[in-house]
């Protein structure tokens, strides 16, 4: 039986939470900062409630499809909150907020889901893919942090010239 794991994250980003969000919520650009992410393949919707996509996530090397479907989409100047569950071999759900504090944006993921069985044979052990998971959600993190603040950047810049 696959066990669950839950992991829980924040980082500050040098935004506001509406352009975090906005940035965000894309999923044609979820690959582009989520790790070990790729896709979409398939895809219905703009990120709102109700939209689906195929991607592929890659766990300690193996790739496995799966369907991500957004549950919740909701944008405020105070909060903005995004949900949506994961089905595959590996399933789960993951809620994104993004809450202004201090000028800035704290953003957190709650992330709960399975790792698929067959990977227990190709790693040491349990701990060891529990971590490379924590870890997982830490780079994707760090990553949406990189591509909010360099995407605004960018437009500084081009406001610029």
């Amino acid at each position: 039986m696959a066990k669950k794991q839950r992991i829980v994250e924040k980082i500050m980003i040098d935004a506001a939470p509406e352009e975090v969000y906005g940035l965000a919520r894309d999923p044609e650009m979820w690959s582009s900062w989520y790790a070990g992410l790729e896709g979409p393949e398939k895809l219905m919707g703009k990120g709102e409630k109700g939209t689906t996509g195929d991607f592929h996530i890659n766990i300690a090397g193996i790739k496995f499809p799966i369907k991500i479907e957004v549950t919740e989409d909701h944008m405020s100047r105070e909060k903005c909150r995004w949900s949506g569950t994961f089905d595959g071999r590996t399933r789960g759900n993951q809620i994104f907020e993004y809450k202004l504090k201090d000028g800035k944006t704290e953003a957190t993921v709650q992330f709960e889901g399975t790792t698929p069985e067959s990977l227990l044979g190709r790693v040491a052990s349990r701990v060891v893919l529990d971590k490379m998971q924590e870890n997982s959600i830490h780079n994707t993190m760090q990553n949406l942090k990189v591509f909010v603040e360099g995407k605004l950047a960018h437009k500084e810049e081009e406001k610029m010239t």
